[in-house]
């Protein structure tokens, strides 16, 4: 945006502001206006007249009834109207009547006198509750709260009613009514989903046009007590986490998340496919507590300390966040302490892990000695003394088997069983002026490989205070978070190792090298033993610490208008050591450079701020909400990192004992800082909560992106009517609820490296000349680079039937995402191959559903059943010269596994490969189809077709819910099926196999070794290299259970012996089953696990 745009906008927010001031000030109820008096001995009406000159407000009463008053003395310094005319009326024993600013005074009869009744509504947080119905039981008085969660009403007489107090999202309050109230409201678990967090604000769903999913702290509690992370995605089905084949359940490894599919290209690097732009470029925005977070920090964020989550996902929900809203938002919110008398509240868990083998179906020691003879491992020459070797390593493992080794690899590295721990213990207490809560944590994950472990330890001071009209906030933590990698190596390292191989020498001391695999064709070709380096002073440890202060302050300015400023600043010390001793077994063979310290460090700060205005007014039907905002964030990065060689002692283990540097090597670093700055505002009207409509605009600037094309321009707008509202609806027992919303807009993408649009320069010591060094060109900057923009469109729907026994939603959305970053090429004679612009297009569609059903319910007991899904298709509609040149390139370096392609009106999700005809029982050799249908032997990268995508047709999760007198039962199930997956265990353990390693037991079985016999391998002795083939594209159907839990909460009179006000013991288990249509080696560098948990809950 010029600077003339940013001047326009920021005249349209002052307007804005202006106006929310100017219709704040004339929404003042005439009765609240503040006022002085002092009289002693004054007729009434010489009072009166000195009050309506004050404030405005008209007084009614007959000639008659004035002769009866008596003379008065009253005093009143800065004090409401009806305070003043509440404390008059006892004085003069009258009833009276307010409407608007009129007050009509009446004689009292003997039915009653007229009451004036005040009061404040707080939610469990502290916070006032906006909208509350307040509600006079058995007549016709309704109320509801103002900005302030405040609220006043007359009625007439003397016995004692009860007030009804009710709110979305809150436990319906009913109270005797006193003069002045203090109502504390309890948040309902089963409402919550009715209350929508934005971050900025919150907003009322019966009247929300954008897709939001929300869940509390006692939903996410019920599925398990792992990261945030895993638990979201068992309970929506927008929120994926995409299959990490390699990792398992490696406790180390960020997961890669999406909400609703991918709106941006994957990194265009061949040899980085599934790398970071693939994860990062389409992760969600996190928003934590009012401030965006990192996804590692919502991965190690304690699930004990969540209140509630939001999923945003349409643009009405997401457009307030501008540039970062394109993937989704998902907001956080932790709790607050309750006041009240000191509490102790105390979570802890003891967790246990085992590693699943159960798709790893490996040759044992006969079978892979009969697998290397069929492979004619054993056959060479004729030259007699070629063969006599060859039999001589034929008979010298024939040894090792007869003699009983057969050594299960796969256990080797493994723990029997992973003991994890967790411990929250909170202190909490206060008034309601002012409030504290202490939180300490620890979690110590252990993982299923020995060694490997992640562990955290936090604590944190929350404060709040409230005075007057001003609510301050301010939370103080800090973590520290250790990660330990396993010493054994990766896990797949294992599943290579020949299972007659054995670690251990005659003395039971570990080897070094287990075997001297010498052939006369390859010479000598030692095998490391793994194993050997857990006896040595490795280190392989990651650790970091996170300080942050999240400070805000509400001021509540009037009655309708509302400030609060938030301000966060963080700081996270990020180290990384790993050493390798010189009898490491990376350094079999070398004579130099023995061992090596890689030693790294980052120091990552940031600030974010941000200031919102909300204004809320009720006017007859109508019902306005105004948010206007700002917000400003700078990050910097600083990141540097060196590997030292030659460390003979292994004891000697810091990176300054090193001999030196490799030739040519260096001091690898950077320094990053990246700056955001917006303006939002929101606007929602309402009539009768009947129709109701929703517009968003946001104007963004960031330094990320070239210097033609700083800011950019993000809107939404959305309709909604609620039918169940309607008159000729009302009171239906078929249909107690039937919202339809509509919705569209733009939103934005900046999940990218901060320096991309500049010219940047590598300094290069090998130009160096006496104190000066040269510098090279390292990337081609383009200054006009700018936003990706996506246009998010929705149409949804929400429905609750059979008086509230069946409810949920469907959402049918198109996402067109342009401006997507790109590579393209550029003339030669420039230097570079390529640089970045605006030029990809690509579009998502497809629909998510959730259905929820109440099959029993009675005093005791629940029984609800749950099913969710969503199906989506992903197409690209324009791709630049880079990504066809990529494709090139990806041609030429064709292995044995499918690249990503890019070819427009197909799916980026596709898996492109040859079409084959299957194994040619004649000669055990692969037939392929051409584009053109006909037949051939040999594979060509030019007959490559997008043949299937990974895209299923539907996934989501289903599972019940029971309640019974205390007891409380959840299963939670994942499925997934009409998707693709190319099974590459088929590659590289059956047909690109190397006979040296241990192979997948249907490369022994299922190959073809006879002429005439059909197989769905190539010949046991063809060990040519297999490419991309369709015949290992398989159908990816699936079924898990995610979680399943059992709990129990004992009762007060059983626990009040020991002092205890509540006690609740949960059983959970997490991954316990797996069953897929697809038969490959998972977890293949980490283990998958299943997951076992026993906690308790205390509140003293």
């Amino acid at each position: 945006m010029r600077e003339s745009q940013v001047k326009t906008m920021s005249r349209l927010l002052l307007l804005l502001l202006c106006l929310m001031v100017s219709a704040g000030i004339s929404a003042r109820e005439p009765v609240d206006t503040k006022i002085t008096i002092d009289f002693k001995s004054a007729a009434v009406p010489t009072v009166l007249q000195e009050i309506k000159q004050q404030s405005g407000v008209n007084f009614f009463y007959s000639d008659e009834l004035a002769r009866t008053w008596p003379s008065v003395t009253i005093a009143a310094r800065q004090k409401a109207v009806s305070e003043v005319i509440e404390q008059l009326a006892r004085l003069i024993k009258c009833s009276y009547r307010v409407s608007g600013n009129i007050i009509t005074f009446s004689q009292q009869t003997q039915m009653g006198r007229n009451r004036r009744v005040k009061g404040v509504v707080y939610d469990d947080t502290g916070e006032p509750v906006i909208g509350a119905q307040i509600r006079v039981v058995g007549t016709k008085i309704l109320t509801t709260t103002n900005t302030d969660g405040e609220f006043a009403f007359d009625y007439t007489g003397d016995t004692p009613r009860r007030l009804e107090v009710s709110y979305v999202g809150m436990q319906t309050q009913n109270l005797t009514i006193e003069p002045n109230m203090k109502i504390n409201m309890v948040a309902d678990v089963k409402q919550l989903s009715d209350v929508v967090v934005t971050g900025y604000y919150t907003q009322n769903k019966q009247t929300y046009t954008g897709v939001a999913t929300n869940y509390s702290g006692a939903e996410l509690a019920a599925v398990s007590d792992r990261n945030v992370l895993s638990t979201i995605a068992s309970l929506d089905p927008s929120f994926r986490l995409t299959e990490n084949i390699a990792m398992g359940s490696d406790p180390n490894t960020m997961p890669n998340v999406q909400v609703r599919g991918m709106n941006s290209l994957p990194n265009s690097s061949v040899t980085n496919l599934n790398a970071e732009y693939k994860g990062n470029a389409n992760l969600p925005t996190f928003i934590l507590d009012g401030f965006e977070v990192s996804v590692e920090k919502v991965y190690d964020l304690d699930p004990n300390k969540i209140a509630r989550i939001s999923i945003l996902k349409d643009a009405s929900a997401t457009a307030i966040y501008g540039s970062r809203a394109a993937n989704g938002v998902v907001v956080i919110e932790t709790k607050s302490p309750q006041a009240g008398k000191l509490r102790l509240n105390y979570y802890g868990s003891v967790d246990m892990e085992v590693a699943d083998l159960s798709d790893y179906h490996l040759l044992n020691a006969r079978e892979k000695l009969q697998y290397e003879d069929m492979a004619g491992l054993y056959k060479g020459s004729d030259a007699v003394y070629v063969q006599e070797e060859y039999l001589k390593s034929y008979n010298e493992r024939l040894k090792l088997v007869a003699q009983g080794y057969d050594t299960d690899w796969l256990a080797k590295p493994l723990k029997s069983v992973g003991i994890s721990q967790k411990h929250t213990m909170q202190l909490e207490g206060g008034n309601d002026s002012f409030r504290y809560g202490l939180n300490l944590n620890y979690l110590m994950n252990a993982g299923v490989m020995k060694g490997s472990d992640r562990s955290r330890l936090g604590t944190s001071l929350n404060l709040l205070y409230n005075y007057r009209n001003l609510r301050f906030r301010n939370e103080l933590s800090y973590g520290k978070i250790t990660s330990n990698n396993s010493p054994y190596g990766p896990f797949s390292t294992y599943t290579y190792l020949n299972p007659y191989y054995y670690p251990y020498d005659a003395s039971g001391n570990l080897k070094q090298v287990l075997f001297d695999n010498y052939t006369p064709a390859r010479g000598s070709s030692q095998v490391a033993n793994p194993m050997y380096n857990t006896m040595l002073n490795t280190i392989d440890q990651t650790t970091y610490d996170d300080f942050v202060d999240n400070f805000s302050v509400e001021w509540n300015i009037i009655q309708g208008l509302r400030l609060k400023g938030n301000f966060s600043l963080e700081r996270i010390n990020r180290g990384y050591d790993n050493f390798k001793p010189a009898d490491h077994t990376d350094f079999i063979g070398k004579t130099e450079d023995k061992g090596s310290y890689t030693k790294g460090h980052t120091l990552q700060t940031s600030y974010d701020a941000n200031v919102v205005l909300s204004y809320f007014k009720q006017a007859g039907s109508y019902t306005l909400n105004l948010n206007a905002g700002w917000n400003i964030q700078e990050s910097k990065s600083d990141y540097n990192a060196y590997t030292v060689y030659g460390f003979a002692n292994q004891s000697l283990n810091h990176p300054s004992l090193g001999v030196r540097f490799k030739e040519g090597d260096h001091v690898r670093g950077y320094a990053t800082t990246s700056r955001l700055m917006g303006f939002f505002g929101n606007a929602n009207l309402s009539y009768a909560d009947r129709y109701f409509i929703d517009a968003s605009l946001r104007s963004d600037g960031s330094s990320v992106f070239g210097s033609n094309n700083r800011w950019g321009t993000f809107w939404s707008s959305g309709m909604g009517w609620n039918v169940h509202h309607e008159k000729w609806l009302k009171g239906s027992r078929m249909i107690n609820q039937l919202r339809f919303r509509l919705s569209t807009g733009f939103t934005g993408s900046q999940n990218f490296y901060p320096y991309q649009a500049m010219m940047m320069y590598n300094y290069d010591s090998s130009l160096a000349y006496q104190d000066y060094v040269g510098a090279v060109i390292k990337a081609f900057g383009n200054r006009n680079l700018k936003w990706q923009r996506t246009q998010k469109n929705n149409l949804g729907v929400d429905f609750s039937l059979l008086n509230n026994r069946l409810s949920g939603y469907f959402n049918y959305f198109i996402e067109n995402s342009k401006d997507l970053l790109v590579d393209v090429n550029m003339p030669s004679y420039i230097g570079f191959d390529v640089y970045k612009d605006n030029l990809g297009e690509t579009q998502n569609k497809g629909f998510d559903f959730n259905v929820k059903a109440v099959v029993y319910r009675d005093k005791y007991t629940s029984v609800n059943l749950f099913v969710n899904g969503q199906h989506y298709t992903n197409k690209l509609k324009k791709i630049s010269s880079g990504l066809s040149s990529y494709n090139d390139l990806a041609d030429k370096e064709a292995g044995s596994r499918p690249y990503v392609r890019y070819q427009e009106r197909a799916s980026i999700n596709s898996i492109w490969v040859v079409r084959s005809a299957g194994i040619d029982p004649a000669t055990g050799n692969e037939v392929f189809i051409k584009r053109d249908g006909s037949y051939t032997s040999t594979w060509s990268e030019k007959d490559y077709v997008p043949y299937k995508s990974t895209d299923p047709t539907m996934s989501g999760t289903f599972g019940l819910n029971a309640y019974y007198k205390g007891w409380e039962l959840n299963a939670n199930f994942f499925y997934r099926f009409g998707g693709y997956a190319y099974n590459q265990t088929l590659v590289d353990k059956v047909e690109n196999v190397n006979p040296y390693l241990n192979v997948d037991c249907r490369a022994l079985y299922d190959r073809w070794s006879t002429p005439g016999k059909a197989a769905l391998y190539k010949r046991i002795d063809d060990l040519s290299t297999t490419k991309p083939t369709s015949r290992f594209v398989e159908k990816d159907n699936l079924l898990s259970a995610n979680s399943l839990s059992l709990a129990y909460s004992f009762g007060r009179e059983a626990i009040r012996s020991f002092g205890a006000e509540y006690l609740k013991i949960i059983l959970t288990a997490n991954d316990v089953l797996r069953t897929s249509t697809i038969r490959r080696e998972i977890g293949t560098a980490y283990p998958y696990a299943h997951h076992y948990s026993l906690g308790v809950q205390l509140t003293f």
